[in-house]
């Protein structure tokens, strides 16, 4: 319970946990510059860690030595795929040759459930359109494609 308390009481102080020499890495560091010397983490190593996106990108507000880079300026991917689309939906205005009602259920259940997100109740009746029909669409989505672009269904 005293624990609990004593946690809290350092989170809402923003107090840092006392490591074991009594320092943390950010005070050693902060030391070591005021004295005029170099602090090295053990768990950060500047030197391997900046190597991996060292790229020439042009003037920089980073230190000397340093560049910026973006990830995907210097990743590459090592392999990509279509993505396959399928919807399901109604064709409606087809002038007499749309779904039989009757030989395809799926297509009245679709009307009713469209009819009823529409706010309109469909309960008693029977529906007798013919210029209805449910379809189901299918594309392959090329990799890469952006937003907005046309593909082929």
């Amino acid at each position: 319970m005293m624990r609990g308390l004593t946690l809290i009481l350092a989170a809402v102080l923003g107090l840092q946990p006392s490591l074991a020499d009594g320092l943390t890495p950010k005070a050693k560091r902060e030391l070591a510059a005021k004295n005029g010397g170099v602090y090295n983490d053990p768990e950060y190593e500047p030197a391997t860690t900046s190597r991996m996106f060292r790229v020439s990108t042009g003037p920089s507000s980073l230190p000397p030595g340093q560049v910026a880079s973006r990830i995907k300026d210097i990743a590459q991917l090592q392999s990509s795929r279509d993505n396959q689309l399928v919807g399901y939906g109604l064709v409606i205005g087809l002038a007499g040759s749309g779904d039989s009602l009757r030989n395809s259920p799926f297509t009245e259940q679709s009307i009713r459930a469209m009819l009823e997100n529409l706010g309109i109740a469909t309960e008693g009746g029977s529906a007798r359109a013919k210029n209805v029909a449910a379809v189901i669409v299918t594309a392959n989505m090329p990799p890469y494609v952006q937003s907005g672009a046309r593909i082929d269904i």
